[in-house]
């Protein structure tokens, strides 16, 4: 049996590792709490946007929900002239400004939902339980989540909300060489607005290197 300095060194060991291994546990159960408190914070903060904001000041939205009655309707949006929303400050649209992916879309999502902007948080949340599916730097996720502006943007109903999650699911297939699906999904991010044909060029220019 030890004795002396080499007992008391063995007996320090072994209690350091015990406790360590108690705080490793602890940290590792308040981790995974926290993980899944942050992950229903993101969830539900974007759900509650539309509910908290039901009718935003902003031209974007009312586009987007004119332009699906109009389909709803069996009418063409690119065909009708959109109201004045700022008064005599800036005129008024002549059909719906953005191309016809985000239309569909948005329109399905309104008809269900009532608002356009759930096509957002579904998309959204596709990214977020993606990312989730991880095994490395789930956290990292958050920082996108959590930064206030990704509110503001939803609650705006800005359309780069969408490109930024088209835009990650199309590298995620180029990452793993999944060429058809990447190819498929980068002509729905190029039928959603006119600029990103220019980052079609550096994908196929990607694609073919």
């Amino acid at each position: 049996a030890a004795k002396g300095p080499l007992k008391v060194a063995l007996q320090s060991g072994f209690g350091l590792a015990a406790a360590l291994s108690f705080l490793q546990l602890k940290l590792e159960k308040v981790y995974k709490t926290w993980f899944i408190v942050l992950t229903l914070v993101c969830s539900l903060g974007l759900l509650g946007v539309p509910f908290l904001s039901p009718k935003p000041f902003i031209d974007v939205w009312l586009y987007q929900q004119k332009a699906a009655d109009y389909l709803l309707n069996l009418q063409n949006p690119y065909l009708f002239d959109f109201p004045h929303l700022y008064g005599d400050k800036i005129g008024s649209t002549y059909g719906y400004p953005y191309w016809p992916f985000l239309l569909y879309v948005t329109t399905i999502f309104k008809f269900i939902l009532g608002d356009a902007r759930f096509a957002f948080i579904f998309l959204h949340l596709n990214v977020l339980f993606y990312w989730l599916k991880k095994k490395e730097n789930k956290d990292l996720i958050f920082l996108w989540f959590l930064f206030p502006v990704q509110f503001f943007v939803l609650e705006q109903a800005w359309i780069e909300g969408v490109l930024i999650a088209l835009v990650f699911f199309h590298i995620e297939f180029l990452k793993k060489r999944r060429f058809l699906q990447a190819s498929i999904l980068l002509g729905f991010i190029c039928a959603t607005k006119q600029t990103m044909i220019f980052y079609a060029i550096f994908s196929i220019i990607y694609m073919f290197h």
